[in-house]
């Protein structure tokens, strides 16, 4: 989920990270989780940065963390990966 929004200026992105606690009762598995999709983040963020500033747009969306088991780095890497180019895609889509 997404949304072209006005956020804090210097701020071309906010993310919200969400791990159901009913899928992984302990805040050990949600924390780890959710540390995990951050790196992915932060690492593959710097296009969608780019676009955005360069653009002049802000974006905020949602990481819904819908698995029921807690996935490797690599494999949320490469999901993230797909994630952040398809909402690049739909942002200059929705010119």
């Amino acid at each position: 989920m997404w949304l072209v929004t006005e956020l804090p200026e210097n701020t071309p992105v906010q993310v919200l990270i969400s791990v159901s606690k009913s899928k992984f009762p302990r805040a050990v598995d949600r924390n780890r989780i959710k540390r995990l999709i951050r790196e992915a983040v932060r690492l593959h963020k710097s296009e969608l940065y780019r676009y955005l500033i360069a653009s002049n747009k802000q974006v905020a969306f949602a990481i819904i963390y819908t698995s029921k088991k807690i996935t490797t780095f690599n494999e949320i890497e490469k999901k993230m990966t797909v994630a952040l180019t398809m909402l690049k895609d739909k942002i200059s889509e929705n010119k």
